[in-house]
């Protein structure tokens, strides 16, 4: 087809004009192709979360909006609750105040541990309330196989090579998910809250030790004796690497306390008393078992736990199991091959260095499911919880601002949630948590300077993650 002269010269100047704007951050941005529910994509190198509409959106969320959550330990007796029956008469009042809350704060997502009824509960006239929930398909399989106590030991990890965890898997999440797979405003599933997948502060254990600690007839056992014996020649050099005496395989298949030779920090061997390992090739046989290990239980439990979610829910995302600390890279690597997103709790002053190690690691966007800083003029204790402890409200507003935006330079980030709505009570939540978390005290009131601040930011949040690099 010929082309007019002057019809080209138009074209031209007009895709110069579109190009200065981009680059000045002027033009809105651009529409995708609207699904009907969430999806995931890459937009000039940026991740973005895709809304049911087509649009670009970063996931700007609250943790646990609920009218009754914190429970004095062992007291039964809800501050938050008396403070939201005074102030709105109801929870129905409750939640449209809170929607409110949510429009006017720039929040647009219904976090962990959120009262079900927001899901697609509109902000306003025209936008619904995103939601993310846990199905939590690990931690109760634990609970059914060890007790209901068993989440006071979070170190024992779910023996992923046993059947039953199939089974247990898709009939958890047909009963939590299927209610919910035609809702258009819900985002995705958490599989679970950071389970232990390594050693932590939790335990020193790394998986293999810990699934060597089991029966001798579950599956778990079973896998990792294999692992060992598929790694070792014989039973001589694997004494030597781990710095044990058993006379054969089957003394170390009887034995459930076998002690790690090595601890396991951050990634690096150590010994016992806490010296680097560096040169020590037992501890380097050590680690390497660990990681291959590790990489078997994470390849089962994403496999599993995804396409049990998949067959109750087909239209949303899969968000991964909210990893607490950085677990071994197969593992990274496993959740990036099932998941559309990689979720991670992080209560650094910095985010940027996690979200770089998990995209780079499982080659997926990611979502930081908790982050809060915690102020000591609140009056509350703060002597047990999460994130750093800072002076006042004015630092929390700052380090917010500090986090959030390093958080959106990065190219891999889809959304932020903070830890959470309201504070845990003085005396201790459940499980004794006492700090200062919410954006409203126990009576109600906003942390308004906090508050303030994190409206100007979550305003700001499509533009500067467009700009990330």
């Amino acid at each position: 087809m010929k082309r007019h002269p002057s019809a080209f010269l138009t074209v031209t100047a007009s895709l110069h004009l579109l190009a200065l704007l981009f680059v000045l951050g002027a033009l809105p941005l651009a529409a995708q192709d609207a699904s009907g529910y969430f999806t995931v994509s890459q937009v000039n190198g940026v991740w973005w979360l895709i809304d049911p509409n087509g649009k670009q959106v970063v996931s700007r969320g609250l943790d646990v909006l609920q009218f009754d959550d914190t429970y004095v330990d062992a007291s039964g007796v809800s501050a938050l609750q008396q403070s939201n029956l005074k102030l709105y008469g109801s929870v129905e009042k409750w939640r449209t105040a809170i929607m409110q809350r949510m429009s006017d704060l720039g929040f647009n997502t219904a976090g962990a541990w959120s009262d079900p009824e927001f899901l697609g509960a509109h902000i306003d006239a025209t936008l619904p309330l995103a939601e993310t929930r846990i199905v939590y398909l690990g931690q109760p399989f634990v609970a059914e196989k060890f007790g209901n106590d068993a989440w006071k030991k979070p170190d024992i990890f779910p023996d992923v090579f046993d059947p039953d965890f199939k089974e247990f898997a898709d009939q958890a999440a047909d009963t939590a998910c299927s209610p919910v797979r035609s809702n258009h405003w819900f985002i995705g599933w958490f599989s679970d809250n950071e389970l232990s997948w390594g050693a932590d502060w939790r335990t020193h254990d790394e998986l293999l030790v810990r699934f060597l600690h089991l029966d001798p007839q579950s599956r778990g056992h079973k896998a990792a004796m294999a692992l060992l014996q598929a790694r070792y020649s014989d039973i001589t050099a694997f004494n030597t690497a781990w710095k044990t005496a058993y006379d054969s395989w089957d003394a170390l298949d009887a034995d459930r306390h076998i002690q790690s030779p090595y601890r396991t920090i951050s990634g690096a061997a150590q010994n016992v008393a806490g010296a680097p390992t560096a040169v020590d090739p037992g501890a380097q046989s050590f680690l390497a078992d660990c990681n291959a290990f590790a990489g078997e239980v994470a390849e089962n439990y994403f496999r599993i736990t995804t396409e049990a979610i998949r067959r109750a829910d087909p239209n949303h995302l899969l968000l991964g199991c909210r990893f607490a600390v950085p677990p071994p890279k197969p593992v990274i690597w496993a959740a990036g091959k099932y998941l559309d997103v990689v979720s991670f709790n992080c209560y650094d002053t910095n985010p940027t260095p996690k979200i770089a190690l998990y995209a780079a690691g499982s080659g997926r966007p990611v979502l930081i499911g908790e982050f809060a800083f915690r102020g000591r003029d609140s009056g509350l204790p703060n002597t047990k919880g999460a994130g750093p402890i800072v002076a006042t409200q004015q630092d929390r507003a700052d380090d917010f601002e500090k986090y959030v935006k390093s958080a959106l330079s990065q190219p891999n980030l889809i959304g932020y949630h903070w830890f959470e709505h309201a504070d845990e009570p003085k005396g201790g939540r459940f499980d004794g948590e006492n700090s200062n978390m919410g954006v409203v005290n126990l009576n109600g009131d906003l942390y308004t300077v906090l508050t303030t601040r994190m409206t100007q930011v979550n305003a700001q949040a499509e533009t500067l993650h467009q700009q990330a690099k």
